[in-house]
């Protein structure tokens, strides 16, 4: 089966497709976000990813969600394309994040998978979901586990869950700039998304791992790592599912809570992150 992943490009008309590439578990190549992908392997499904401008037509048979005002994804029956309409449409660096993530996530969900809004870091004992609230720190605390902690991050917004494993997101994080600065990344990034978020290049990792467990990030006057009750974990991870009340895998939830499930609570300051990190790896 050949990979037909293609990007419309605007103004001309064209389409070009670049070398292959994957991300989220998925066969893609998209030509501005080429440098960002993983290495692709011909075992992953193909999913062919097309960023068109609104309005969207009708297109009988197909799935598609809501995403927001004027934000519409389509996937074809059997999840092999999917259509992203957006005002203004998505180009240049915004196709890797957010577009790409937008479209994996449906497609996932269409195929019985799960996806939590979270970053997700390699430890020794498999992946750790890393699940906060807007402005909660989760990018700056990947930042500092990628460049400091020597962890691979597997993904920086969006954990993809399908036959069982997390699949690696496109190899980049998205940093405020406060955040860039107190890293010591500045330097070391490219601005995007209209200069709002500076982009870190991360390190290649493996395309999936089983996850391990997650962890609950939370601002608190000192660095402290607890379990969460097994009565508490569904709740949260309802609270952090990238799509809620959309249908997934109807067992996917049940499973994940039964991993272990940490609350990591830290005052704010990139002072604590060496403190965070112990935490985290059990230090």
């Amino acid at each position: 089966m050949s990979c037909t992943a293609s990007l419309s490009l605007y103004g001309d008309g064209v389409t070009k497709i670049p070398p292959l590439g994957s991300a989220y578990g998925f066969r893609v190549q998209v030509a501005e976000s080429q440098y960002y992908l993983n290495i692709g392997d011909r075992s992953l499904p193909p999913l062919n990813v097309r960023f068109e401008a609104w309005p969207p037509p009708v297109i009988a048979g197909w799935f598609e969600i809501e995403l927001g005002p004027k934000w519409l994804v389509q996937v074809s029956p059997p999840a092999r394309e999917v259509r992203c309409y957006t005002d203004p449409p998505y180009t240049g660096d915004a196709i890797v994040h957010p577009g790409l993530g937008a479209a994996a996530v449906v497609a996932t969900l269409h195929l019985g998978g799960e996806a939590l809004h979270a970053g997700t870091v390699l430890t020794p004992d498999g992946a750790v979901g890393l699940l906060a609230e807007r402005e909660g720190g989760k990018t700056t605390t990947l930042g500092y586990l990628a460049t400091q902690s020597g962890l691979g991050v597997l993904t920086d917004d969006q954990l993809v869950i399908r036959d069982g494993v997390g699949h690696a997101g496109p190899r980049c994080l998205d940093l405020r700039a406060p955040a860039a600065e107190a890293l010591g990344l500045r330097d070391h990034t490219t601005k995007v998304r209209g200069g709002e978020r500076y982009r870190y290049r991360l390190p290649d990792v493996p395309l999936s791992a089983p996850i391990a467990g997650l962890v609950l990030l939370e601002w608190g006057d000192t660095v402290a790592i607890e379990p969460v009750p097994p009565s508490e974990r569904l709740a949260h991870l309802g609270r952090h599912r990238t799509l809620p009340g959309q249908a997934g895998g109807r067992l996917l939830p049940l499973s994940l809570a039964a991993l272990p499930m940490r609350r990591l609570t830290r005052p704010r300051g990139v002072e604590h992150l060496p403190a965070v990190a112990r935490a985290l790896l059990g230090g």
